[in-house]
């Protein structure tokens, strides 16, 4: 993937699947961090100078999540292009969002790991459809580089 300048975001959205029902990473922005309180589906950051989305990502969560490898990371997959982000329209911000397939057992150290960690809060892995119905009611309750991807994510998972 082509470097790009920052303002730009890179983001995961983490999941497994159980008895043919997906579980996703659901959690809390701390009340110190930007967008405070905000709902997100796993983590991520800006890019730096130079930093493709991919190798962004990687740094991000080596940085936000101790137990993840960078081995660990191949089978991540680029669900969309370039992603203009409800919080381009504020900051010229845009985004890239990856969907990384973990198994039910690494979500279990990752719930246990977010506990120690200041990047989020309230942690949980939810069925997809509890995801979809928040950001029905309100999708203000979502970090903004995620908003438009949830109506999303069903498709992008069939894949």
């Amino acid at each position: 993937m082509k470097k790009i300048e920052p303002p730009f975001m890179a983001g995961t959205c983490l999941y497994y699947q159980e008895k043919g029902r997906i579980k996703m990473f659901l959690a809390k922005r701390p009340p110190d961090k930007p967008y405070p309180h905000k709902y997100v589906l796993g983590w991520g950051g800006h890019l730096e100078k130079g930093e493709t989305p991919e190798q962004a990502l990687l740094r991000e969560l080596s940085e936000e999540m101790p137990l993840v490898k960078k081995k660990n990371l191949r089978d991540i997959k680029n669900i969309c292009s370039i992603l203009e982000t409800v919080a381009g329209n504020v900051t010229g911000a845009r985004g890239t969002i990856f969907l990384v397939r973990i198994s039910k057992k690494k979500a279990g150290e990752i719930i246990r790991n977010t506990r120690l960690l200041k990047e989020s809060y309230d942690a949980k892995f939810v069925p997809l459809e509890e995801i979809e119905k928040i950001h029905s009611a309100s999708p203000e309750k979502f970090l903004p580089h995620y908003v438009p991807a949830i109506p999303h994510l069903r498709e992008w998972l069939r894949k």
